[in-house]
């Protein structure tokens, strides 16, 4: 095993973060998936459409709660400069939090964040709540990536899921009405206490640092970063605005129905994107830091993006294959057209999944400009689509063009910047032959399957996905190169 970890990653200590965190995040996405046959049945697709719309719009506020100065926790190696760039971070959030509020109360009624059936309660308390917890949460788990504290992230991450389900099951039985309302508070109060347990926690163990800090400290670090919130907080608003145009461009063009199928659908899809893929992101980002040049830079890049795409091409292609199924057996027959628009969407997101954790270097090259004008042109193209996909007053034409549009921004963001650090398309190319090649005797059935067009597909799909785990589990044992 320690041979495997040396030819994987090259550095134990990298791979044992990995692994912390997917742990956490594989505990934390198993009890989810558990629970969501559950919810779906109590809680209506209108109702996830309601709630998607509320996420929409605290993750668009939510970008520049810090001006992206949390991003920058981690590159500092004095621990005096990043304490200071802590409280930085920590005051911008807490006086955004204040100006939205205000913004939120003299707009009234007109605020597009009068959702869930127009809940006041939402727009003037929970709203703000959220995405002040939101803003120091961010703020927390840099702090403890830059301290290569893991295990709390692991922890907070399970502990946020048991939280979230728990309490949307109460607000289900408590709140009369299908509504999303018990959904954004069950979010809400699981967010708000592990948000508190990591800000104590770190307060606890690093008060005498903190303490330390003057506004001297303060201004100087604001300075020095001073590219965070010009570029790279712009850069977060786009990127966040291309990922929520959906759910506020299908609410706008057709229902509430049509936003919760859209939700529920990214949400699976998003399963290994946050089990191993924002995982490896996170460690990724002080890993490729520490490599000072950029030969070492691209080797780094290069391995990441071969062990991602031979680990999530099999999954992400089972789950679109039989998605439709999957979604009726699982969830309920009214999730059934779900299941066609994560066909729609698993090309793109497969490119996330393999693609964000490279992402990265545009932090680590101080390419942030760069960053900025790609994040502008790929939102400008994603609203085009879902705007072409909406006029058409076709649900799945807009949902598939989106999906197309982001896979195309996805390759062409993920190509330059690795270009930057001396990889090739043919590197890149080879990389894809070589996972395609492993993957195809897991595909052939499922494949076939379909021209049956019944619940052999996903039972066929299941086996298959078996074998593979299987197969990927016995790789690791021998320490065979090409698995992660």
């Amino acid at each position: 095993m320690r041979d495997f970890i040396h030819k994987a990653f090259g550095h134990e200590s990298f791979l044992k973060n990995i692994l912390l965190l997917v742990s956490g995040t594989l505990l934390a996405q198993v009890i989810s998936f558990l629970a969501s046959p559950v919810l779906t049945r109590l809680y209506s697709p209108a109702s996830y459409g309601e709630f998607g719309l509320f996420t929409a719009c605290t993750a668009i506020a939510g970008a520049l709660i810090c001006f992206r100065y949390e991003l920058a926790l981690v590159i500092p190696r004095s621990k005096e400069h990043a304490a200071a760039l802590f409280c930085l971070a920590v005051i911008c959030c807490c006086i955004n939090t204040v100006c939205i509020t205000l913004l939120i109360t003299a707009a009234g009624k007109y605020a597009g964040f009068a959702l869930v059936s127009g809940h006041a309660f939402i727009r003037y308390i929970v709203f703000p709540i959220y995405i002040f917890c939101s803003g120091i949460s961010s703020i927390c788990n840099y702090w403890y990536t830059r301290e290569g504290k893991f295990k709390y992230l692991a922890k907070r991450q399970v502990a946020y899921t048991i939280l979230t389900v728990l309490a949307e099951l109460c607000f289900a039985w408590l709140l009369t009405g299908d509504s999303g309302l018990g959904l954004v508070l069950g979010s809400t109060l699981a967010l708000g206490g592990t948000t508190l347990f990591l800000f104590m926690s770190i307060i606890k163990q690093d008060w005498a640092d903190i303490k330390q800090v003057r506004w001297r400290d303060i201004r100087k670090e604001a300075w020095r970063y001073r590219e965070f919130p010009l570029f790279s907080s712009w850069t977060a608003v786009f990127n966040t605005l291309s990922f929520s145009l959906p759910s506020l461009m299908l609410s706008a063009y057709f229902n509430s129905e049509t936003v919760g199928c859209y939700n529920l659908g990214y949400k699976i899809l998003d399963l290994p994107i946050s089990l191993i893929g924002t995982s490896v992101a996170q460690a990724f980002y002080p890993n490729i830091r520490e490599q000072d040049t950029p030969d070492k830079k691209k080797q780094a890049a290069l391995t990441v993006l071969r062990h991602l795409f031979e680990t999530g091409f099999v999954p992400l292609a089972l789950i679109s294959i039989a998605a439709p199924w999957i979604f009726s057996i699982i969830f309920g027959e009214e999730w059934l057209v779900t299941g066609y628009y994560v066909r729609l969407l698993a090309p793109w997101l497969f490119l996330v999944f393999i693609a964000s954790p490279v992402s990265n270097l545009y932090i680590v090259l101080n390419r942030q400009k760069e960053h900025l004008i790609m994040n502008i042109a790929m939102l400008a193209v994603r609203f085009l689509s879902l705007y072409i996909g909406g006029r058409l007053r076709h649900d799945r034409v807009a949902i598939g063009l989106f999906g197309a549009a982001g896979a195309v921004m996805w390759i062409l963001n993920m190509t330059y910047i690795l270009s930057k650090v001396g990889v090739h398309m043919g590197e890149l190319f080879q990389i894809v032959k070589a996972g395609v090649k492993t993957g195809a005797k897991y595909l052939i059935l499922p494949v076939l399957s379909l021209f049956f067009h019944n619940r052999s597909v996903f039972f066929i799909s299941f086996l298959c996905g078996l074998w593979f785990l299987y197969g990927y589990y016995v790789k690791i044992r021998r320490g065979a190169d090409g698995t992660v």
